[in-house]
């Protein structure tokens, strides 16, 4: 080891200009340059160890043995450089490939999924809580669970919403919301769906102001005659139901805020 240092360190002390043409032909036969810089080390090995300064020096300034080396220790950095690249190329190829699988997978569950009852999509959904699978489709399925919750939550309230009338809905949400009959999961899709019909009907009734009219002095009317009977409890019934109050909640942004008289 002591001596291929020796040798090495000569040779990198000398000058390149006169290796040039020695060079060239090496870097086209790179056997050649193998066997050369071989046999140059071997003489610099045995003119060391018979201490022969003179032939120490001669080796160690050959031009021949400097642009063997030289082209050999350039070619071996070469092939390195190259295998390194092609560990990479493979890599990314691996990466390209595995993407690919991925997105077609996830493609594939939010298909299946629009299939499936809410109720089914958020068990599954659930169980990806604390699945640490490392296999690319229970990973694609999960994300594509994932992502899809807002939409799919929508399309379970739109669906509340065109089943139930307004009214129904609401007893719907009372039921779900409280007590044995409580339900973690519709409740909050209940209150949501509740929240967006009223909204629709309040806006249908401001941007029709006849029909709010016409079922709000409805409204004043069974109020009031049942007031005048000194029938106080139906009376208060009637203000609580759904189709009073909601045509009540609508006057409210008229400046409306009671039944006591009629809209005239």
């Amino acid at each position: 080891m002591y001596i291929k240092r020796i040798f090495f360190i000569s040779l990198l002390a000398l000058s390149t200009g006169c290796t040039e043409s020695y060079t060239d032909y090496y870097q086209s036969h790179l056997n050649e340059a193998k066997l050369k810089s071989h046999s140059c080390w071997l003489s610099l090995k045995d003119a060391l160890a018979t201490k022969n300064a003179a032939e120490v020096k001669i080796i160690s300034e050959n031009p021949e043995c400097i642009a063997a080396k030289n082209v050999l220790e350039a070619s071996i950095d070469n092939i390195e450089f190259e295998h390194k690249i092609r560990e990479k190329q493979e890599i990314m190829r691996l990466e390209r490939i595995k993407l690919y699988n991925f997105n077609n997978e996830y493609a594939e569950q939010l298909l299946k999924m629009k299939q499936l009852a809410y109720l089914d999509y958020v068990a599954i959904r659930r169980s990806c809580k604390n699945n640490y699978s490392v296999l690319m489709k229970t990973k694609a399925r999960c994300r594509a669970y994932e992502d899809a919750f807002e939409a799919k939550k929508a399309i379970e309230i739109s669906k509340l919403q065109d089943r139930y009338s307004g009214g129904e809905l609401q007893k719907f949400r009372d039921k779900s919301c409280t007590g044995k009959n409580f339900d973690n999961i519709y409740c909050g899709l209940a209150m949501e769906a509740v929240k967006n019909k009223n909204n629709s009907v309040k806006q249908s009734y401001l941007s029709n102001r006849n029909k709010l009219k016409k079922d709000f002095n409805k409204c004043q009317k069974s109020y009031s005659e049942l007031l005048a009977s000194g029938k106080y409890d139906e009376a208060q019934k009637i203000l609580q139901s759904y189709q009073c109050e909601i045509v009540g909640d609508s006057a409210r942004k008229l400046k409306i805020y009671n039944f006591k008289k009629a809209i005239i």
